[in-house]
């Protein structure tokens, strides 16, 4: 099932455009922290990486981009099953008001509803 993307105007594409590279920045800044506090030690004994930590920064690297990448067409199907659950429920609504039709006869008759909760039907509360 191929997603449909809505025509943008210019305004709203930018603003797309700037939320994206928000949030890869943001990803990039807390994937930068999260895999330089597991893999380098606070103290610097040497001015470049060592075998060690560089190997643990690339596994680190990998791994968080592996996961970013994971949730996202996780979030994505959640939200296309969204969607489709939203577009059933709409197509059975018709039906359910065919089904019963006692539904717009007691609508019809108690159309005053809205005035129930008046200030002339509800007691003025003692602590206000």
């Amino acid at each position: 099932m191929a997603a449909t993307i809505p025509q943008m105007d210019a305004a709203k594409m930018q603003l797309v455009q700037d939320l994206e590279i928000e949030m890869m920045s943001d990803m990039y800044n807390r994937m930068t922290a999260a895999c330089h506090k597991k893999c380098i030690p606070p103290k610097y004994k040497d001015a470049e990486l060592v075998k060690g930590e560089s190997v643990c920064l690339d596994r680190c690297v990998a791994k968080y981009l592996d996961i970013h990448e994971r949730v996202g067409r996780k979030l994505t199907q959640m939200s296309l099953q969204d969607e489709e659950a939203v577009k059933k429920l709409q197509g059975e609504m018709p039906r359910i008001n065919e089904f019963n039709p006692y539904l717009n006869e007691y609508h019809s008759n108690n159309s005053n509803e809205a005035n129930i909760f008046s200030k002339e039907n509800c007691p003025q509360d003692p602590l206000l």
